[in-house]
């Protein structure tokens, strides 16, 4: 068999722009200097910054804080900038122009409800939550305003964006129903009999959690189990091999 290499060879343009920007730093701000994961998959060119002073990481707790941290070309999370900044670290954006545009577009799309299949490898790190949410009998809710503080702040916590500034309470319909691929209801007590009256075709079809709210549960009850509930779920997917980005919460 007969093989042709294509000359010339070499790294692409996202990586070669942050193997420049690494160099920019360590010239500017000298060692130690540290890289958010391996500027780029080769072994060579890791080991050369290695011996030039540059520590590669894959948590933020090995960064001290107030150091210089370069984040690779692969991309990082919302969580890993917020906890940069929390730890007061001079950060420095290396990530690949593109992967970035992989990363607006898949949260654009699931923006509407599409569900999105990414095939590649670790420039998914850099996708982010998003939270939104959908109620039952909205006409209930004791006045409409701004998402409960409480909530804002847990968000936050967790590095997950609010779908806008202030949240109108937002009524389920059957068109939020058909866009996703999984829907859950916070409490099955309460929400089954809501869904088999204003939905009765989905009511058997959707999962139920046992949640409180507010009236049962205060929120350092409620909103930890919710977390640790969504963390159990998207990990029975990614062992299914399905993805959480289709996801609808009623509640």
């Amino acid at each position: 068999m007969k093989v042709l290499l294509a000359a010339p060879r070499g790294f692409c343009a996202g990586v070669n722009m942050a193997i420049e920007s690494l160099e920019v730093a360590l010239r500017t701000f000298g060692p130690p200097l540290y890289v958010f994961h391996e500027i780029v998959h080769n072994r060579y060119v890791v080991e050369s910054f290695r011996q030039r002073g540059v520590v590669f990481v894959e948590d933020l707790d090995q960064v001290p804080q107030g150091a210089n941290l370069l984040f690779s070309a692969h991309g990082v999370s919302p969580e890993i900038r917020r906890l940069a900044r929390q730890r007061q670290v001079t950060a420095i954006d290396a990530t690949c122009p593109l992967v970035t545009k992989v990363h607006s577009e898949a949260v654009r799309f699931a923006r509407k409800g599409y569900t999105i299949l990414l095939i590649g490898h670790a420039e998914a790190r850099g996708l982010d939550w998003q939270a939104t949410s959908r109620g039952l009998r909205t006409w209930m809710a004791d006045g409409y305003g701004p998402i409960a503080s409480y909530t804002v702040e847990r968000l936050a916590a967790c590095g997950i964006r609010l779908d806008g500034d202030v949240r109108f309470p937002l009524s389920l319909s059957e068109s939020d129903l058909e866009q996703v691929d999984l829907v859950v209801a916070l409490k099955e007590g309460e929400h089954r009999a809501m869904m088999a009256e204003q939905f009765p075709a989905w009511a058997d079809r959707i999962e139920y959690w046992h949640v409180d709210d507010i009236d049962c549960a205060t929120a350092d009850e409620a909103l930890p189990l919710c977390e640790t509930n969504v963390l159990a779920l998207v990990a029975r997917l990614a062992d299914s091999g399905q993805n959480a980005s289709g996801l609808r919460w009623a509640g």
